[in-house]
């Protein structure tokens, strides 16, 4: 389990990461190379993408946070208070 520090948090609603108004190839290479992590997850509050820096935060592989509640990384203690 991770306990983020300095961790802040952005909701991002409606089609997540897309913006009609950005050309998507051009968007999803600034996305990548951001210094900030970025977490994206799905209506169904399962994770649909994280960039880089979040698998360089963590430790965890990109394919390992696939799928997965952004809670079940959290610390046990904020497990709790997150649901």
């Amino acid at each position: 389990m991770v306990r983020p520090q300095g961790f802040s948090g952005v909701q991002v609603s409606g089609n997540g990461l897309s913006d009609p108004q950005l050309p998507d190839e051009p968007y999803h290479r600034i996305v990548e190379a951001t210094q900030e992590g970025i977490w994206q997850v799905g209506p169904d509050d399962r994770t649909v993408y994280v960039n880089p820096k979040i698998c360089e935060m963590t430790g965890y592989k990109a394919e390992e946070i696939v799928g997965h509640r952004l809670q079940e990384f959290f610390h046990p203690d904020w497990q709790a208070e997150s649901e």
